[in-house]
């Protein structure tokens, strides 16, 4: 079905159904129409890239149509939605025009907005138009003018319209995972580690390091984005992973005056950007992500994590004790982040503040974890110490017990840095929710 070359004659049998359900939701319903399709020029009409886009379009006039009614065709010839909008057709419009030209200000962001054809109907069946007219994708004149005088080939729209959406999903992902690094380090409080009140048991970094670092490292998580979609062996997108894992690294130590602050992050979220990645061109769920990636892990199971400047604590520790650190946990699927991923999503349901969730999640995850960080600064006795006591934080008012825990935390010098950076992972996963089809 996806890169399937369409006759004519094909397209023509879709309009001809289009129009049909068209008027007969008019009929039944007597409300406006709003009709989403893909404007894809030349005869492919689906790929991974462009049904990633139709369904993000479809999330959207979801959350921002007032609708009482959906229908979702699946053809060779394009998906198609159909939403029987709950108010009248001026408002409808405005809400298309809104989607179909966010990103179309100049500020650089991706917008596969102009891939969207979003047609509104009001209840006599007549097709409101739009005031400006849309640019092309390839030369930014009068879109309608490129396609009268042919200017640009078929081919060529149709790899500007991939790369266009491949742009988007890069920069929806390293966004996030900017977002998820800064939402971790400000959640507070959290036991010995920085936070909006305090450097925890740190002397040489505070928030603000953290901010800096996470900055620093957005335009490599999009270069890894890329990566996978471009690379389908896995080996050589591990490869790819690993270059530029290094080159994030040092980024990350040029912005902290060579603080260490996202070195594990790093590594696991890399990995989940892949899995990510792979799994919404798959049209999969989280399930398939943490597969993937834990495929990639296992790959490179016996090299170094992605960064390559000196030897961090894990891994002295893992060479000390044997402790997995975060190469032991993503060969193993990343349970530790499916778990928080799941606290996250249930402390929100019950209502609680994304700010109580993460830390709940947080101190649920220092109870199990064999966090390096932890034993490189205080060995196997305050690892114990970490694990019972944040049992005992999670019994009765958890965030006051984690505030009384990051006093004893700071006086003995444990910073659970793994679990930070699990739960980082985890607030990734979450926000990537709208990539999944499920």
């Amino acid at each position: 079905m996806k890169n399937e070359y369409i006759t004519v004659e094909m397209m023509a049998d879709a309009r001809e159904r289009r129009a049909y359900l068209q008027r007969k939701l008019l009929l039944e319903y007597k409300k406006p129409l709003v009709c989403l399709t893909m404007n894809i020029a030349g005869p492919v009409k689906r790929s991974d890239l462009i049904d990633i886009a139709f369904f993000e379009a479809k999330r959207r006039l979801v959350e921002e149509l007032p609708h009482i009614n959906l229908y979702t065709i699946d053809e060779p010839t394009g998906l198609e939605a159909f939403f029987v909008a709950d108010c009248d057709a001026s408002l409808a419009k405005k809400t298309a025009l809104f989607i179909e030209d966010m990103g179309d200000s100049g500020n650089g962001i991706p917008n596969i907005g102009r891939l969207f054809d979003i047609d509104v109907l009001d209840v006599s069946g007549e097709k409101l138009s739009r005031q400006n007219a849309r640019k092309c994708l390839i030369c930014e004149e009068n879109a309608k003018e490129c396609a009268r005088s042919r200017r640009h080939s078929a081919d060529e729209l149709f790899c500007r319209s991939n790369e266009i959406i491949a742009d988007w999903l890069s920069d929806e992902l390293a966004k996030a995972a900017e977002h998820a690094l800064i939402e971790e380090v400000e959640a507070t409080p959290k036991p010995g580690l920085v936070d909006a009140e305090g450097s925890g048991a740190h002397d040489d970094m505070d928030i603000d390091t953290f901010r800096k670092s996470a900055k620093a490292l957005r335009p490599y998580f999009k270069c890894m984005a890329e990566e996978a979609i471009a690379h389908k062996n896995k080996g050589e997108l591990m490869m790819r992973l690993k270059s530029i894992g290094i080159e994030a690294e040092a980024a990350m130590f040029k912005a902290t005056f060579g603080v260490n602050t996202h070195k594990g992050a790093i590594y696991t979220i890399g990995l989940l950007i892949a899995g990510i990645t792979a799994s919404a061109l798959m049209g999969g769920s989280y399930e398939s992500a943490f597969s993937f990636a834990k495929e990639l892990a296992l790959i490179g199971i016996d090299q170094r994590p992605f960064g390559s400047i000196g030897k961090s604590h894990g891994e002295q520790v893992r060479n000390l004790t044997g402790a997995l650190g975060v190469r032991g946990h993503a060969a193993s699927g990343f349970p530790l982040v499916v778990s928080a991923l799941f606290t996250l999503d249930q402390k929100q349901r019950e209502c609680f503040s994304k700010n109580d969730a993460i830390i709940f999640a947080l101190l649920s995850t220092m109870t199990e974890i064999e966090d390096t960080n932890v034993l490189y600064r205080g060995g196997r006795e305050m690892l114990l110490y970490m694990w019972e006591y944040s049992k005992k934080a999670l019994e009765g008012d958890f965030m006051k017990n984690a505030e009384r825990l990051n006093t004893e935390f700071i006086k003995r010098n444990i910073s659970p840095g793994g679990a930070a950076d699990i739960i980082a992972a985890a607030i990734f996963m979450d926000s990537c929710r709208h990539l999944m089809r499920q």
